[in-house]
């Protein structure tokens, strides 16, 4: 789709026109990692500190959790139709 402002071949050479006072991007070299670094398994930390460990399920308290939400003053679930 067009807007027929130009023609196509018009937009061609304003396009390399362009492009020859731009500077050519410099090479970086390589950008990306072999397949065999990228997959293979992450290494392990030395020592797993236990302070840093999550609750176990059964310590949280699902009332806690959404009273915040129920202050709020949300959707009723009581509400029928």
């Amino acid at each position: 789709m067009t807007l027929g402002l130009c023609s196509q071949t018009d937009l061609d050479f304003e396009v390399r026109r362009a492009s020859k006072e731009k500077p050519a991007p410099a090479e970086s070299g390589v950008t990306l990692l072999p397949a065999a670094v990228t997959t293979a398994p992450a290494p392990q930390p030395a020592a797993a500190e236990p302070a840093a460990k999550a609750k176990p399920a059964d310590e949280l308290n699902v009332d806690a959790v959404f009273a915040k939400l129920k202050q709020l003053g949300g959707k009723s679930e009581d509400k029928g139709s």
